[in-house]
């Protein structure tokens, strides 16, 4: 029996594309749209993990595209790109008359600053960050974690993310896993489930 659905935040619960905060961080800082993808990731699981604080991470972002730029300009990017996704939250109002609902992310301490502007965490049982946890998707501890918060088993926790990776880990795990590639194929898929 499902007892809870866990959520990814970016990509799912926020309309967000990395491919377009390239772009824009590209204009930005004039400088080629690979080198700021490779930039992005050289350090962003220790940013994503608290090891990092924000403006090191941008520091570094800077260092690797070889240019200073206010990391305040590069973070606003980041921020900005994210949009609730109507559709999925309103959809969320009711699986939660039957089931209990979190969010699992990877992220940095983006995460308060978007609860700031969206005001949304408190519409969840809890939320389980890399950030705060220390500790990435799919890394295996990451869903001790969750299942140590939710005092379930793996067949009784749904996982939405929009990561195939994530969702390979997830289900290799024991965890019922569907990618999130729209609400239309949310919705068939979890009534293929039997779950609404």
């Amino acid at each position: 029996m499902i007892k809870y659905i866990a959520i990814d935040l970016g990509g799912v619960y926020f309309k967000w594309s990395s491919a377009s905060v390239f772009r824009k961080l590209s204009r930005l800082t004039e400088t080629n749209i690979e080198v700021v993808r490779k930039a992005w990731v050289s350090r962003r699981g220790d940013f994503e993990t608290g090891i990092l604080t924000v403006e090191d991470y941008w520091k570094n972002f800077c260092e690797v595209i070889g240019k200073a730029v206010p990391y305040k300009e590069l973070r606003a990017i980041e921020i900005d790109e994210n949009m609730p996704n109507a559709r999925l939250i309103h959809f969320l109002d009711i699986l939660r008359q039957r089931y209990k609902v979190c969010v699992i992310t990877n992220i940095s301490d983006t995460l308060d600053t978007l609860d700031r502007k969206f005001d949304f965490v408190k519409k969840f049982e809890f939320v389980l960050d890399s950030y705060h946890a220390g500790v990435q998707k799919p890394d295996k501890r990451f869903w001790d974690i969750l299942l140590k918060m939710t005092g379930c088993s793996p067949s009784e926790i749904v996982v939405i993310d929009d990561s195939e990776t994530v969702i390979r880990a997830a289900r290799d795990r024991g965890f019922i896993s569907l990618q999130y590639r729209g609400m239309a194929s949310l919705k068939r898929d979890l009534k293929d489930l039997k779950l609404i």
